[in-house]
């Protein structure tokens, strides 16, 4: 099977084909060394080790012939997440602000795993919340998927990039101005780089969200990885690029997106295959799972953030509780990811927030219909 590739040295265009040990792979055990290495014990997984194939370039294939990519190709995706120049430099929160490199001046860092001890207390279950809302300044994960795009762009350019801009508005227009901006290339209207919300750069960004979380927990404990979609097909990117790479590594591990009632029409058309299952919430969950979130991280996430608490509380709540008989058995997966896509709640949404906390605790018809 003929894709195409877009080479990170050049402006060119290259298919490859589909390796197909890629697709006939077994689930890769963690003995595998993605970047980082996991802190839990590999004893329970087989010996053997099994490398995360990636595909094989074909520059025989003429470039010219070659369709556009689909952006969001599993092969494709994987190979530019484990290409994400978003880590050639590892970093914690608390590195010295020195930058030596673009990817210094981007600020990109990996983000926490943190436990979510109220809420799964409250739930009865082990939840954890993945922090993209940790990124300086951009307070998203979209400082992944534009940052890594934009790293692609100055690669291929040399570094000599006039001008960038976006075909959306929003996060990943704002994202992409600030990123800019660390880098001395101006955003404003032009032609001359345009960021494609699915260009499969930005899905590989998005995709290393996924690529630490699997090694921030143990694989075997994790259930379910929850992921907010907006109302827009490239609201999809995220969770479609996190369960490619997830579904790559561990394939019992289920991606659940999770969106607003009576909005999720972006949920018929692109991504949905991509995922186990799509879970609808109400405004009055989200409001909740903000108070949920706040909690448990001291932080005030905005409506797209939170749709992933949100998520997780219905799901926990609509599933009866798992009895185990025999105490000595291998316990199953239970651990809960939610992934905190975003915190850019502003002061006029923060109002209309504490309003309506208000009103669902005087209206218990409210309330009984957020807790379902």
């Amino acid at each position: 099977m003929v894709m195409e590739f877009i080479h990170l040295e050049t402006s060119t265009h290259q298919p490859f084909i589909k390796d197909s040990r890629f697709i006939d792979l077994p689930p890769v055990p963690t003995t595998y060394n993605l970047l980082f290495t996991p802190s839990y014990s590999e004893s329970s997984y087989s010996s053997t080790p099994t490398l995360l194939a990636t595909p094989e370039l074909s520059p025989s294939l003429s470039p010219l012939s070659a369709p556009v990519p689909d952006p969001a190709n599993p092969a494709l995706v994987i190979h530019l997440t484990l290409t994400s120049p978003l880590y050639d430099v590892p970093r914690a929160l608390s590195s010295a602000p020195n930058p030596t490199s673009v990817v210094d001046v981007l600020k990109i860092q990996k983000t926490p795993l943190q436990p979510a001890t109220k809420l799964s207390r409250k739930l009865g279950a082990t939840v954890l919340i993945k922090r993209e809302d940790a990124h300086p300044e951009v307070f998203s994960t979209e400082a992944r998927g534009v940052g890594n795009w934009l790293l692609n762009v100055m690669k291929t350019e040399k570094g000599n990039v006039e001008a960038v801009c976006s075909v959306s508005e929003g996060t990943h227009a704002d994202a992409l101005s600030l990123l800019s901006t660390r880098v001395s290339v101006p955003y404003h209207p032009t032609t001359a780089h345009l960021m494609d919300p699915l260009d499969p750069h930005i899905l590989g960004g998005y995709g290393t969200v996924a690529m630490e979380l699997m090694t921030q927990h143990p694989i075997n404990r994790i259930a379910a990885v929850f992921c907010p979609v907006g109302t827009t097909p490239e609201s999809w990117g995220l969770a479609v690029a996190v369960a490619i790479y997830v579904k790559r590594i561990a394939s019992h591990v289920q991606v659940i997106a999770v969106c607003l009632q009576d909005r999720n029409e972006a949920a018929k058309v692109w991504g949905r295959e991509f995922v186990d299952e799509v879970i609808d919430v109400t405004e009055a969950e989200v409001t909740l799972a903000i108070k949920d979130t706040y909690e448990d991280t001291r932080i005030l996430p905005d409506t797209f953030g939170t749709l992933s608490i949100a998520g997780v509380t219905k799901y926990v709540r609509g599933r009866p509780t798992t009895q185990y008989v025999d105490v000595d058995a291998k316990p199953e997966p239970d651990s809960l990811i939610a992934i905190l896509a975003s915190a850019n709640m502003t002061f006029e949404a923060l109002a209309r927030w504490t309003t309506d906390v208000k009103r669902i605790k005087a209206e218990p018809e409210v309330m009984v219909d957020a807790s379902r």
